[in-house]
């Protein structure tokens, strides 16, 4: 009798539980490019807003693809580009219904926006979801209608066939949803589970050796951190895409599979470890008041150089630790490559790495006429953070001792430029004020050179041509950005080049380029890639308020040359540089 009693109050329980959550019901249709979306939401108070969530990385707009909206009784009224004000009758559950229009297809398309194409559904999280702003902290689920031999690959709880649960709305905008015909591998720990799904055509000759591998990564980086921050891991693959996304139990990953067959599987392999790593910083570890649910332009993080460049600083040691392939064979040759890529545009060296990172994500040109990246700058301050304490404390502990521990501390709590410096100074026993004023802070250049010489390395650079079959390459070391208004700005990468040169300067309206109208940037760089060392190409370009044409001589394409050629140290020296360089 008890046990009836209890059965019947855990039922009544689940059954509250479903009746307080937001249900989304999603019917993607691949041949009309179209996402349907029944949302409910129980016990509405009588006006209330739905938003679209704007990601503090990549703020793709989907706000503009909304189709339809509508709620059953009642009107809608459009508060904000984002925002929506719903009105109905007061006291039931809100009826809404919406469409997701997707855009133009692309060929070769960002790996983290919604596809649906033959068999395959990327859907879900921003792209997809309106949310009531009153409501953060509900549950949500969400049942798909999906042919019935598709397979569903998500970090969304399963609830039941169809059916899946988010635990509030931040975790069901974090959870992308890949759905198809589509091969699949998983590996198992007592820790974790990490599923690989890989959409292509030749997923099932790859995937084998590609599980195999990552289950050497994830090996790797749960003992780097001491554990992982999630009980199942979704690697969600995309043949025929770019780029990347983290999420807290997921990644949206381009994964070519004419690359993993060759000589670029290397390259491959890093990409995904790096989206991979953010797991831990980035997600578990994020600076205090970076993203969080918001439909308007998320804040600033001063740290991204962290979150950046200490990913990609381990992306490339834990490939080597597990010993799967990486794109440079030594890390004295992967030294040398990072530094040529920090040093190749001068403001990663110029500009404080605070600065850079707070700009990450802004309106492009924000650094003027420079182009820096948190990311290179941070992988080259982790070599040298790595460095200062096995020095400092004679190689008993390295960079890896430091994150575990900051792992292990603010893990979901949120941290700051503060909270950094002083767990690294608590683990190399030494102070890092003139570190981290200096060169975080104050833009003064990293000492590269002299931690270099320490190793035993001189350090030399200089600037060459950069050229290709023995030609040189044309400067095109300009790009073209469409501001709120939709006006064609050009944007400055570097003081130095021949654009700049013939005066021109990141937000300058683009009106023409080579004698032909450019109105988007698909059509500039159509033309940009049409130029030849020793061309005059004209540029016609509004500037406060009144037209220009400027005329620019194309000159060569520059890049910088780096050399590490072995120096006398000491002895104690030599034994921490050989621990470096085994990856130690």
């Amino acid at each position: 009798m008890r046990i009836t009693a209890f059965l019947l109050l855990l039922l009544l329980s689940c059954t509250a539980a479903a009746q307080q959550a937001l249900s989304y019901r999603v019917r993607p249709d691949t041949a009309r490019r179209t996402i349907s979306v029944e949302l409910t939401v129980p016990g509405a108070p009588k006006v209330f807003n739905l938003a679209t969530y704007a990601h503090p990385e990549y703020d793709d707009r989907y706000w503009r693809y909304v189709r339809d909206l509508r709620v059953a009784g009642g009107s809608v009224r459009r508060l904000d580009s984002a925002l929506w004000e719903l009105t109905h009758e007061a006291g039931g559950d809100a009826l809404v219904s919406y469409r997701v229009e997707l855009p133009q297809a692309e060929g070769f398309r960002p790996a983290w926006r919604p596809h649906l194409g033959s068999g395959i559904a990327l859907l879900g999280g921003p792209h997809t979801f309106l949310y009531p702003t009153s409501m953060p902290a509900v549950a949500a689920q969400v049942q798909l209608e999906l042919p019935q031999d598709w397979k569903v690959f998500t970090a969304l709880a399963p609830a039941a066939p169809g059916l899946w649960r988010a635990p509030d709305i931040a975790a069901l905008m974090d959870a992308p949803i890949l759905a198809g015909r589509i091969a699949s591998r998983s590996h198992f720990s007592k820790e974790a589970t990490h599923v690989v799904a890989y959409a292509s055509p030749a997923a099932d000759g790859l995937l084998d050796k590609l599980n195999s591998e990552l289950m050497a990564l994830t090996a790797q980086a749960g003992r780097l951190f001491g554990g992982y921050p999630f009980k199942s891991y979704w690697f969600l693959l995309q043949d025929s895409a770019y780029g990347g996304l983290e999420h807290a139990a997921s990644a949206t990953l381009g994964v070519s599979s004419e690359r993993l067959r060759g000589p670029e599987r290397a390259e491959e392999l890093a990409d995904i470890a790096h989206e991979y790593l953010h797991a831990w910083n980035l997600v578990a570890l994020r600076p205090r008041g970076y993203g969080g649910l918001t439909w308007k332009n998320p804040g600033p993080a001063r740290e991204l150089w962290f979150s950046e460049g200490f990913t990609l600083y381990y992306a490339d040691l834990l490939l080597r630790r597990a010993r799967l392939p990486v794109p440079d064979s030594t890390r004295a040759d992967h030294l040398r490559t990072v530094l040529e890529s920090y040093y190749r545009n001068s403001g990663n060296y110029l500009l404080p790495p605070a600065r850079v990172s707070l700009d990450a994500n802004a309106t492009p040109g924000s650094l003027g006429d420079y182009n820096a990246s948190p990311h290179q700058q941070g992988e080259v301050i982790a070599t040298l953070l790595d460095w200062k304490i096995r020095t400092a404390t004679g190689g008993a502990k390295t960079l890896d001792d430091f994150m575990r521990r900051f792992y292990q501390r603010f893990r979901g709590k949120g941290f700051t430029e503060t909270d950094i410096k002083q767990e690294a100074e608590s683990i190399c026993s030494c102070r890092l004020d003139t570190f981290f004023n200096s060169y975080i802070n104050n833009g003064r250049e990293l000492p590269v050179a002299a931690t270099l010489a320490e190793m035993g390395w001189r350090f030399t650079r200089q600037t060459v041509t950069d050229s290709s079959g023995g030609a040189p390459r044309p400067d095109v070391d300009m790009y073209a950005w469409q501001d709120a208004q939709g006006i064609l700005r050009l944007g400055l990468n570097r003081p130095n080049s021949c654009w700049t040169a013939a005066g021109l300067h990141t937000g300058d309206e683009l009106l023409a380029f080579g004698g032909s109208t450019v109105t988007t940037q698909r059509e500039f760089f159509s033309r940009m890639r049409a130029i030849k060392v020793g061309e005059i190409v004209g540029v016609a370009i509004r500037k406060d308020g009144r037209p220009q044409l400027v005329r620019a001589t194309v000159t060569p394409a520059t890049r910088e040359a780096v050399h590490l050629t072995p120096a006398r140290t000491s002895p104690a020296m030599e034994r921490l540089r050989a621990a470096w360089l085994r990856g130690q």
